[in-house]
């Protein structure tokens, strides 16, 4: 299974819980406070308050379904040009008809003896005091869900468990690859552009990129200007050699959808990369607005390796250490480019190239 197909059934998964949980805990909430209960309330009336729990879990199921494969599947492309304001409203109507519908069905397919009375029931709940404080939860649960998927989409997945348990509270160390990949000839390119369209041809770019980053495992660091920042644990990096798929996956694709970027913007983006693997610092750092930072040896030279790709004519990169580990490797072609000096570095650094088979 696809690795972003795999992602996105697992987000999938987490929001049908999470709508259990909101619904179940809706019914806790509102029929099981402190011994009261409400006997002549339209839902007890109309389902029996035995069947309550499992008629709301089945509301959080459909709901979370239908949420959740939206989440994943439509929204991304249906709602991506949109406002955030926009963006908003367009869920929140959409959850709101989304709960009506549910609760209708439910109670129509398990109670489809639609006498008068159910009928009149059921308008009276979809009137009273008591539908208006379920929207008003779901509301609130749906504005919680949605800040979390947000925030999930701003650190990048796994990392609010991170932040959670304070695992990089305090600054430790790690075995990592480092990825600097940057658009080439871009300051001419966006000088024939404009800034405007060229930010718009640097979001489709990247946006390419988000797949094919989670397919070969790696983790997206930062956005720098035109310049991604991939990162690795370097096992993860090497397996299968993800951090090498990555950048001909990446060219390959460019290369397929050529035509349409030709289309749109009268340009082929090429992107140079270099890769560096070492020891590295990992730590959160800021108060105001705090990050997951890497601090060492390792990111500056991927980054100063990287500045070289245009003096060497080599679209990619690498430094010894990771020329070693591919070294014998049946795909790919490990050649030596040079050994120069880097600024801050007090020995020349052996550079090499690697290319496909």
């Amino acid at each position: 299974m696809r690795a972003i197909i795999r992602y996105k059934l697992q987000r999938l998964l987490v929001i049908i819980v999470y709508w259990i949980f909101v619904a179940d805990l809706y019914v806790i909430v509102r029929y099981l406070h402190v011994g009261r209960f409400p006997q002549q309330s339209e839902l007890t009336y109309i389902i029996g308050f035995d069947h309550m729990l499992a008629q709301a879990a089945m509301l959080g199921l459909i709901i979370g379904t239908t949420l959740g494969s939206l989440e994943s599947f439509v929204y991304p492309k249906l709602l991506n040009s949109k406002s955030f304001l926009v963006n908003s409203i367009y869920r929140f109507a959409i959850l709101m008809l989304l709960v009506i519908l549910a609760m209708v069905t439910i109670l129509l397919v398990f109670y489809f003896n639609a006498s008068t009375e159910n009928l009149v029931a059921i308008a009276n709940f979809l009137w009273s005091w008591s539908f208006l404080s379920l929207c008003l939860f779901i509301s609130v649960a749906s504005i919680t869900m949605d800040f979390i998927l947000q925030f999930d989409k701003r650190v990048g997945p796994g990392m609010i468990y991170n932040m959670m348990t304070g695992k990089y509270r305090h600054p430790r160390e790690e075995d990592r690859i480092f990825m600097f990949l940057d658009l080439q000839s871009s300051s001419s390119i966006a000088e024939r552009l404009g800034h405007l369209k060229f930010s718009s041809l640097l979001q489709d770019c990247f946006r390419d990129l988000s797949g094919i980053v989670m397919e070969y495992n790696a983790s997206i660091y930062q956005f720098v200007g035109d310049e991604a920042v991939l990162t690795w644990k370097t096992k993860h990096g090497l397996s299968s050699a993800n951090c090498l798929k990555v950048f001909f996956s990446f060219r390959n694709l460019l290369e397929a959808k050529s035509s349409a970027y030709l289309a749109k913007y009268d340009h082929c983006p090429i992107f140079k990369a270099s890769l560096h693997m070492g020891k590295i610092t990992v730590a959160e750092v800021g108060e105001l607005k705090s990050e997951v930072a890497y601090h060492g040896d390792v990111i500056n030279t991927a980054s100063r390796v990287q500045d070289l790709c245009n003096y060497y004519h080599c679209p990619l990169l690498v430094t010894e250490e990771v020329a070693n580990a591919f070294n014998g490797n049946n795909g790919y072609d490990v050649s030596f480019v040079a050994e120069t000096p880097l600024k801050g570095k007090t020995n020349d650094v052996k550079i090499f190239t690697i290319e496909q088979k």
